[in-house]
């Protein structure tokens, strides 16, 4: 017993007796309730049979079940609608058993789900439920019963002359209704029939109206408690593969802001490691992770840090994936001489520091077989502490380092299933000619459902060893993951029980079980699963599964088996099915492979050639993963590599200008340069006249933004007046000419300069004579005005004298009796009697 089943083997017991029981139950329908019904046999309306439910019951003699007719309905109404192929998929019927023990403290119990997606009711409703009692004995046969079944076989047709039956009435389904019926049978009726062993029984359950079957639903159960895989000698043995995948976005690397979310507490990446902790589940490690983490530096987020310790910590088998999950057999097959992976990510690293580069560095993974397992409820480690010396923040990791892991099975290599043309040539291509161990998918196989379940999965194609996956129980985990609902997970479950359960070599079918002691060695070969190649969108649905396969009777998980330690002629050899891709995937790597080769030519236009190179072959290689080369995404991921490879050539432009005036013999002219692209770019500006009346030779080299316009000034000389044409073109730096073009008219005048330069300084000297007038009559009249002014001030003064004299005067005559008057006024005295 593996350390995870003892792990879990304290709750599970009563999930184990009760799965074991209710192996498969599966039809789906709503209700709850009981009222008991018998069930009849086909042969012997005696048949003791009986289950319940909320709805009406009738027994199987009653119903004329010996002749295959149910009775007549009084007034019978044809339906309204075609019951045959229109309606495939419209009306479904599941079983999904619950989870009864079959030690006869609890009858089997179940529910079957009925889903009317048509337009239309379905009137008169009734479920007809059948048990067989004959036991399934072989995988061909569990996989027959539980296949894909679209129409229903005809009412009255029973599945063998062993079958009881029953009849639930449900009266209308309407349209667009979903409807759950439950149902019980007891311990004793089951006892009765003879289907109390630990053997695996079919069980069917079919929707009938007006006496037509619309749907019916398969499923298993079993009577008996079926051995535990550790209980068993030999019992099936089986590890699940599980990819750890980036997210599928546009972004070469993942950015700092999504890893936060996705490695914190809860997020996607973190609940996935919570799930394989603890489990043999074998990693498909997707390199791009790694790298997107390391390349972040000492920048990267702590959380981030944490979950990649946790990882390489981990003891899980482990193998790589290609960078991105790149789509290898699509490279083959479209010619390519060997596989494109990055050469290297300075465009990621440059910038940033390396400090503590050692706190996340490759750490060697605890040497096993992936058997062994963490103690249960352990913490997650804390987030890491720089080791050793620190390096030089300036020295980044190598290619090598920022993608390195340490892998249990580094030489596996996991092509896309179905797509294998020519195993041998293909295993040596992928593996640079040492030879690679290829993960098979069972359908490329030979009776692939099948031929792993007694040899295992290690088998060699040819002289190419292969790990074959076990592609039955690999459909039913798949579909355990979408399943929309409890009950429809409930019914995956009971199909695997039935799947494993009679592929263990020491289950035999008929309610005999060969046991070992608990405690021996698990032997036996190994069978290899895998799980949906996407990033898994609830990773606690795979923690669900890992749980319910570990508690699955006659199931023990084991690791992954180690290819390069077999000896290849000692492999059973199988029979090879070829594949080969789709033709639309060959048609889009030729026009990815043309965009690239245009894209290497317009490097030139970013700010460092050599990383704008590394990341358009790191997105060469993306576009080529096999998600993003789905029939779903190839279209889109043709569209973003060619705007990121191409986007330039187009979308930087100069813009169109109106008439240019130029004066003079030499100028500039000014053009618009416009970056519609999301990098900022370095181009040329050059301008060729169409006549010798300019001459330009001075290429002008411009930076524009990201999604902006610049303004760029081109000098010119003029030779001669007249009219021309300037054609103005953009390059790259180093020489490639881009498909923007721009025609400017250009009227050149150079002896219009001479004219102005005259009329400029006739005008100056106009207005120097102008200004000299204007200052000498200003002289002339301040002069006059000071003049005046002593005039004035001169006359004052002799009418002043001429006064005092007068006074004198007159005080003289006073004095001599006579009167005597003199006045001067410019030198002239003027005497009067």
């Amino acid at each position: 017993m593996s350390d995870a089943k003892q792990v879990r083997a304290s709750r599970r017991p009563l999930l184990r007796l009760v799965q074991a029981a209710a192996a498969a139950l599966v039809c789906v329908c709503t209700a709850a309730g009981a009222s008991p019904f018998p069930v009849a046999n086909a042969t012997a309306a005696a048949n003791p049979l009986h289950a319940s439910a909320q709805h009406d019951v009738k027994s199987a003699n009653a119903l004329g079940a010996n002749t295959g007719e149910f009775a007549a309905a009084t007034n019978r109404v044809a339906p309204s609608f075609n019951l045959g192929d229109g309606i495939d998929g419209e009306v479904t019927v599941e079983i999904s058993p619950d989870a009864p023990t079959t030690d006869g403290s609890k009858p089997l119990t179940g529910t079957i789900v009925l889903r009317n997606r048509s337009t239309n009711a379905i009137d008169k409703a009734v479920i007809r439920l059948e048990l067989n009692v004959d036991a399934i004995t072989s995988r061909s046969q569990a996989r027959s019963w539980l296949g894909d079944r679209k129409s229903p076989v005809a009412v009255g047709s029973t599945i063998s002359e062993t079958a009881a039956l029953a009849e639930i009435k449900v009266d209308s389904l309407k349209a667009d209704e979903r409807r759950e019926v439950s149902f019980k049978i007891e311990q004793a009726d089951l006892t009765e029939l003879g289907v109390d062993t630990s053997s695996i029984h079919s069980l069917r359950a079919q929707l009938v109206s007006n006496n037509h079957a619309v749907a019916e639903g398969h499923g298993v159960v079993s009577g008996g408690e079926i051995a535990d895989g550790a209980d068993l000698s030999a019992p099936y043995r089986l590890n699940v593969v599980v990819p750890v995948l980036a997210p599928n976005s546009n972004d070469t690397l993942v950015d700092a802001d999504t890893l936060a979310v996705l490695t914190t507490d809860g997020g996607e990446l973190d609940l996935l490691l919570d799930a394989v902790e603890g489990t043999s589940a074998t990693l498909a490690i997707d390199p791009r992770l790694l790298v997107s983490i390391r390349a972040l530096g000492d920048t990267a987020p702590a959380s981030a840090l944490t979950w990649l310790m946790r990882l390489q910590q981990l003891d899980n088998p482990s193998f790589p994936l290609e960078f991105g999950d790149a789509h290898l057999t699509l490279q083959q097959q479209a010619g390519l001489d060997a596989p494109v992976r990055p050469e290297s990510f300075r465009f990621a690293t440059d910038g940033n520091t390396f400090a503590n580069v050692n706190a996340y560095a490759i750490t060697p993974a605890a040497t096993g077989d992936g058997h062994a397992s963490p103690a249960p409820g352990a913490s997650k480690p804390a987030a890491p502490t720089p080791q050793g010396e620190p390096n030089d923040p300036n020295t980044p990791p190598s290619t090598a380092e920022l993608q390195g892991f340490d892998y249990s099975n580094p030489d596996l290599v996991w092509p896309v299933a179905g797509t294998i043309k020519n195993a041998q040539s293909f295993a040596m291509w992928a593996s640079d000619g040492k030879g690679a161990v290829l993960l098979v998918d069972g359908s490329q196989v030979v009776d692939g459902a099948d031929v792993t379940a007694g040899t295992g999965s290690m088998q060699r194609i040819g002289s190419t060893q292969a790990v074959v996956t076990d592609s039955q129980v690999q459909a039913l985990l798949g579909a355990y993951l979408s399943a929309d609902s409890d009950a429809a997970r409930n019914s995956v479950r009971s199909d695997l029980i039935a799947a494993t359960s009679v592929s263990a070599p020491g289950f035999s079918g008929t309610g005999a079980a060969d046991q070992g002691s608990q405690h021996a060695a698990v032997t036996g070969p190994i069978n290899v699963v895998t799980l949906p190649r996407t990033m898994v969108a609830d990773p606690k649905l795979v923690g669900a599964l890992l749980d319910d396969l570990d508690a699955l009777p006659a199931v023990a998980l084991a690791g992954l088996p180690n290819a390069s330690n077999a000896e290849t002629a000692s492999l059973p050899e199988v029979a090879f099915a070829p594949g080969e891709v789709p033709d639309y995937q060959l048609s889009d790597v030729a026009k990815l492979e043309e965009l690239q080769t245009r894209g290497e030519s317009l490097t030139g236009l970013y700010d460092v050639p050599e990383h704008a190179e590394q990341q358009l072959h790191a997105e060469f290689v993306l576009a080529m993963s096999a998600q993003r080369m789905s029939t779903t995404t190839h279209k889109a991921t043709l569209e973003h590599f060619e705007a990121f490879a191409t986007g330039a050539w187009r979308k930087v432009r100069v813009e169109q200008g109106s008439e240019i005036q130029l004066i003079g013999h030499e100028s500039a002219i000014p053009l618009f340069i416009a970056n519609n692209t999301d990098r900022r770019v370095t181009v040329e500006v050059r301008l060729r006249a169409t006549t010798g009346h300019l001459n330009v030779d001075k290429p002008v080299t411009i930076s524009v933004a990201p999604n902006s316009v610049t303004r760029a000034q081109v000098p010119v000389e003029a030779i001669a007046n007249g009219s021309t044409t300037l054609e103005a073109t953009l390059w790259t730096p180093d020489g490639v000419q881009l498909p923007s073009n721009a025609a400017f008219p250009v009227n050149v005048n150079t002896n219009f300069e001479t004219i102005i330069m005259v009329v400029m300084l006739s005008v100056v000297g106009l207005l120097l004579v102008a200004g000299f007038v204007r200052m000498r009559r200003r002289g002339l009249a301040r002069r006059a005005a000071a003049n005046e002014t002593v005039a004035a001030e001169a006359a004052e003064s002799d009418t002043l004298e001429a006064s005092e004299t007068n006074t004198e005067t007159d005080s003289d005559a006073s004095t001599d009796g006579a009167v005597v008057e003199s006045t001067t006024t410019n030198d002239t005295i003027e005497e009067r009697p």
